[in-house]
């Protein structure tokens, strides 16, 4: 609901259950609206009927101006916010000492903050030890990565309950008992390597040892993932890679690595002296959690997102810290959900009325290759959600990982601005990449990456001429086998395809063949050809619609001695792709990052320009004799 009020006005309004009311107070003409939401104030007010919320009676939450002018890189923005929703995910979820004192200081700088946190693993290769046979993660490049990854392990978990046998069962408890071990050994170092702590460490290790009991690993605790398994209670439900306990519909196995870590914040942050409080959206998040398939998902997290506001505005009341799992019901269908549930918090806290920015707290900024494998890598200070899109989805786009597609779509939604860094770095605009809405000028390629993908295909017929409907058709056929086409590539004759996903065995190949000689009377065996181990190398640019940007591509390429099987580029200008040998990507990405981006591009065009003139003197000779 939206109401506009005059400066001075009292109000008061009976609000339905999970409802919120927004308030512009200015001192604008009714008929002047757009002007008020320019530049009018901003409050929540918001009446639940059954709440232990301290805003059960309507309370003012927050005021905010709204009009300021656009940051231009990651520094202004995170100066001009007054709450930060931070993501805490990958290795950084597990440096709890580190992540409080700059909370602290971020309170002390009159921040409020929003932690979204992941799950606690480390790619540390000391921690490899902790982890299960058979359990292990991959790179893009398809490279196994050292350390221990939680969720990854409760995955296992998950799919050895859905079994149901025994034998599955006594190994889904040993897997638990690594992942209590290895979370165990983490906090502990950490909490031995905090100054802060000299007078509580006894007792801030027995309280995070009874967090790791009562989730996970203590089959005497009723509502520990032991107790499920040893009391045959942990049969499970599975909505696409989240599993949900069949007998407690409350308890996500998929989720809980996100549970515990919440736990061990606040236990942590508690201990260190902030003032934080877990944040609970209940009882919105139970509901969701025991939905039915095929319920209405987006009602649902409307529902979660107006708690989320409520609860938020509460604890800010009270507290500087709202501490939350990464986890919530319905975002969870696939890997990277936490993404997902931060940036669901950051449009409740703009609900709420503050200005959010979404911190993705990562190794390294947005880099123009992979800083640890392409020399000469740079920042990418600022850069739009649509390039931001094409280079961390993971279907076609480059995999590059800090945060996932959908994430992207709902702060793009409420545009909101991302900023990523590392925390461990002094804050400088050059040290980090700000992703939000603006105007790019032409630039050129801005960022090399590569992806390993399992298999190219191609299909060389005349019937694809002759019978209209025959690409149509075959990308159907390919689509209802869970097989997701990423690139394609047309001449009069062939068509070309690439795949991220999906299992290309030979008999998918040899049934492609049936079809397309039962469909469209294609008999030779010849007409199908793969080709496998390759690797899609992608150059992008907030805009790259300068000349010269794909000649300078495949010059780089062929200085590096790369064959190109073939090549793709949008009308957009943002994306150019080529598909290479899988052994041949790593000095591809190199000599087209040397080329395209290390190179200052004054330098190529006075060679060029040479040896332009050269040719151009060669070809007028021959034209002469």
């Amino acid at each position: 609901m939206i109401f506009h009020l005059a400066h001075g006005c009292r109000f008061s309004y009976a609000l339905p259950r999970h409802a919120a009311a927004v308030f512009f107070i200015g001192d604008q003409e009714d008929d002047e609206e757009d002007d008020l939401f320019q530049r009018g104030a901003a409050c929540v007010i918001a009446q639940p009927e059954t709440s232990s919320s301290p805003l059960d009676q309507g309370v003012f939450v927050s005021c905010t101006t709204m009009q300021q002018s656009e940051p231009t890189n990651g520094l202004e923005a995170l100066q001009r916010a007054d709450t930060y929703v931070t993501k805490i995910g990958g290795d950084n979820a597990g440096r709890l000492r580190s992540n409080a004192l700059r909370s602290q200081q971020r309170v002390e700088q009159g921040v409020r903050q929003v932690l979204a946190l992941s799950a606690i693993r480390s790619s540390h290769p000391s921690h490899s030890a902790f982890a299960a046979p058979g359990v292990a993660d991959q790179d893009s490049d398809g490279q196994v990565k050292p350390g221990f990854n939680t969720t990854s392990h409760l995955i296992a978990i998950a799919r050895l309950l859905e079994l149901g046998d025994t034998a599955s069962d006594a190994r889904s408890l040993q897997i638990l008992d690594r992942v209590a071990s290895f979370t165990r050994a983490v906090v502990s170092a950490e909490i031995d390597r905090d100054p802060q702590l000299q007078g509580c460490r006894a007792s801030l290790r027995a309280d995070c040892d009874a967090v790791l009991g009562q989730l996970l690993s203590d089959d005497r605790e009723q509502g520990s993932l032991a107790s499920s398994i040893r009391h045959r209670d942990a049969r499970v439900v599975r909505k696409g890679q989240d599993w949900i306990l069949e007998a407690d519909r409350r308890l996500s196995v998929t989720g809980l690595g996100e549970a515990v870590a919440e736990k061990l914040y606040h236990a942590y942050f508690t201990a260190r002296g902030i003032r934080a409080e877990s944040l609970r959206l209940e009882p919105e998040f139970s509901e969701a959690l025991a939905a039915p398939p095929g319920s209405d998902t987006k009602e649902q997290i409307t529902r979660l997102r107006a708690r989320a506001a409520l609860e938020i505005a509460g604890i800010f009341a009270r507290s500087d810290v709202a501490i939350a799992g990464g986890y919530l019901p319905l975002l969870a269908g696939e890997r990277g959900y936490s993404d997902k549930t931060g940036a669901l918090y950051a449009q409740a806290v703009a609900d709420a009325g503050r200005k959010p920015v979404y911190l993705i707290e990562k190794s390294f900024p947005v880099m123009s290759g992979n800083p640890l494998k392409v020399r000469g890598a740079q920042v990418v200070r600022r850069m739009t959600h649509f390039l931001a899109r094409e280079l961390f989805g993971n279907t076609r786009g480059a995999n590059g990982g800090a945060v996932h597609p959908e994430a992207l779509d709902l702060l793009s939604k409420d545009d909101i601005d991302i900023v990523v860094l590392n925390p461990q770095m002094p804050l400088a605009a050059e040290a980090m990449t700000l992703i939000h809405h603006f105007e790019p000028q032409p630039n050129g390629v801005e960022i090399v990456a590569s992806k390993r993908i399992p298999l190219a295909l191609q299909i060389s017929s005349a019937e694809m001429i002759r019978q209209p409907g025959f690409e149509a058709a075959v990308a159907k056929w390919l689509g209802d086998r869970g097989l997701s086409i990423q690139h394609i590539a047309t001449s009069e004759g062939t068509l070309s395809y690439t795949f991220y996903e999906g299992d290309w065995s030979e008999d998918t190949l040899s049934s492609l063949r049936d079809f397309l000689r039962e469909r469209f009377g294609v008999d030779d065996p010849a007409a199908v050809e793969t080709l496998r181990d390759v690797s899609v190398i992608y150059c992008l640019g907030n805009n790259m619609k300068r000349p010269g940007q794909a000649s300078k591509a495949t010059e780089a390429l062929e200085f590096a001695g790369v064959d190109i099987h073939f090549i793709t580029q949008g009308i957009n200008e943002s994306v150019m792709t080529f598909l290479v040998d899988a052994d041949a990507a790593s000095r591809a990405v190199q000599m087209l990052h040397d080329l395209l981006i290390t190179l200052p591009s004054e330098q190529y065009d006075a060679l060029k320009g040479q040896f332009r003139e050269q040719m151009l003197q060669l070809i007028g000779q021959r034209k002469v004799t």
